[in-house]
């Protein structure tokens, strides 16, 4: 079983979230949707920091959310769920 790393992400000197994943691109996307989620807006830009307890190491991402002509329907476990949007995440 592989490790997952503790991530957050950085605004004006502040960290927020923690994002538990194997890679910094996973947190970053997850935090992109959350960011998103909650204020309607793409960030555009996104520094995940990961917390090793030690060092603090940084990384950047360019971000992009595109909303789907058409949502994508899909039914999960019984219940219907729809997707109006994708979120892109690229190490800059």
């Amino acid at each position: 079983m592989s490790e997952k790393n503790s991530y957050s992400y950085v605004i004006d000197d502040s960290k927020y979230g923690r994002y538990l994943s194997k890679n910094p691109n996973e947190s970053a996307r997850k935090a992109l949707k959350q960011i998103f989620r909650e204020t309607g807006k793409n960030p555009k830009h996104i520094t995940m920091v990961l917390n090793n307890g030690k060092n603090d190491k940084f990384y950047d991402y360019k971000t992009e959310v595109f909303e789907f002509e058409k949502p994508i329907v899909r039914k999960i476990n019984g219940k219907v769920v729809e997707y109006k949007y994708d979120f892109k995440v690229k190490r800059i």
